[in-house]
């Protein structure tokens, strides 16, 4: 851009930005030539070359365009500098001292603080996803034995649940004989012995745990299928608010007071988007959950006769966008399944 400045902006308004940056920056240490630059061959020499790099993600313009709507932006590292960093990485020689401290800062700034969300591909020119290309990054580093150990929760995510509710019950019980930050300091203690990533906190705002059983429905009449998101039947209502309704016995007796009344399959629990695998790279645990989940939907919407409501956005996405086997599981091709919550989705 440099040496297009003038022919941009006119040659007065050219020369108020010199000026302001004399008086701001008189060294010239910041951007150097970067914007305001009087060489007008600046654009010809030291051009960036931009190596391939994974293919979700080698298409990168560098515009910026995701960086606004990046949950990460103001902690580490935004999309385009996630991708911008990982070109650098291959441009370095493998015994090179830069390539062993991008690896090891890429770790955290760009690699575990990724929502993974998909979010950027939103305002994206070329439509990458970076969440994919973090969620690739994630499942290169998987060992067999966390891939053993991912694939043994799905199987049993039923149970896990009910730990969930559990552990949450137990906290708040604790927590009103002991006080919070009494059973705050709890978990703060096994972090520091364990790890940070793995335990997580137990903050004041902590919800309860969501009833055992979901509300009763009937399958006869029904006008849908309702899969109450996982995050719904471990957690229940903020603090702020009464116990009761629950998300999904608002739902159900707001579907059936329209004449619309839903139905919860009484094998829903331990079911699953398969997006907690997904996003931390657990590609067994991913595949085995989303084969599961994907039959027991087209089994509960007698192969798509009825329409399927999933209660979270990223739940139901994680369903559509979800592209492993189904055809395995039913002998039909996943992209009647597609459509069938795209037609949900209009309605």
């Amino acid at each position: 851009m440099a040496p297009y400045v003038a022919r941009e902006w006119g040659p007065r308004a050219t020369d108020l930005m010199w000026r302001i940056k004399e008086l701001a920056d008189p060294d010239f240490i910041l951007g150097p030539g970067v914007v305001l630059n009087r060489d007008p061959g600046v654009h010809l020499r030291n051009l960036k070359s931009t190596p391939e790099i994974e293919a979700t993600a080698t298409k990168c313009i560098e515009c910026g365009f995701c960086e606004p709507v990046c949950p990460s932006r103001n902690t580490t590292t935004t999309p385009r500098q996630r991708i911008v960093v990982r070109r650098e990485m291959v441009r370095q020689p493998p015994s090179s001292p830069l390539l062993a401290v991008l690896l090891e800062q890429y770790e955290h700034d760009g690699i575990q603080t990724c929502a993974a969300d998909g979010i950027c591909s939103s305002s994206c020119p070329v439509g990458i996803d970076t969440g994919t290309l973090i969620k690739e990054l994630r499942r290169r580093e998987r060992t067999p034995r966390e891939e053993a150990a991912g694939l043994r929760l799905a199987q049993r995510y039923e149970a896990v649940e009910r730990v969930a509710r559990g552990g949450l019950r137990a906290g708040h019980l604790a927590a009103s004989v002991l006080g919070q930050r009494a059973v705050a300091e709890i978990p703060a203690a096994v972090r520091r012995c364990v790890s940070t990533d793995l335990v997580p906190t137990w903050p004041a705002s902590m919800p309860p745990a969501a009833p055992g059983r979901l509300p009763d429905t009937s399958r006869d009449g029904t006008a849908a299928v309702y899969l109450p998101a996982c995050i719904n039947r471990i957690f229940g209502n903020p603090g702020a608010l009464a116990s009761h309704p629950t998300l999904p016995e608002a739902l159900v007796a707001v579907s059936a007071r329209g004449g619309l009344p839903l139905w919860i399959p009484g094998d829903a629990a331990g079911h699953c988007c398969a997006t907690p695998w997904s996003s931390k790279g657990y590609a067994r645990g991913q595949a085995y959950m989303a084969r599961r989940t994907a039959a027991a939907l087209w089994r509960w919407s007698d192969g798509g006769a009825l329409p399927v409501m999933i209660d979270a956005s990223s739940c139901a996405h994680g369903n559509r966008t979800c592209e492993i086997g189904l055809e395995h599981e039913t002998g039909r091709p996943y992209a009647s399944f597609v459509l069938l919550l795209e037609e949900l989705t209009r309605r």
